[in-house]
């Protein structure tokens, strides 16, 4: 039989506790990453004439400016 001393067992065992930790953390690190958090309910949008930026509901074509109260067709904020 392997004779082990005991600082080394425990040495080992606290090193494999945290090798399996870490891989468990990493892994939920990256599978959560990729999944938005949340899905968004409004979207930025820049007025065509007054240079203003407003929210809106997702999916309209055509939203109205708060501030010059004018029509603008589907003018999504690129980032």
């Amino acid at each position: 039989m392997i004779e082990l001393a005991p600082n080394t067992a425990l040495m080992i065992y606290l090193g494999l506790t945290c090798c399996l930790v870490l891989g468990i953390w990493v892994y939920h690190h990256f599978v959560y990453r990729q999944r938005p958090r949340f899905r968004p309910q409004h979207e930025l949008h820049i007025c065509e004439f007054c240079q203003s930026v407003y929210m809106t509901s997702l999916n309209k074509e055509i939203t109205k400016c708060p501030q010059c109260q004018t029509l603008n067709r589907d003018n999504r904020f690129q980032r």
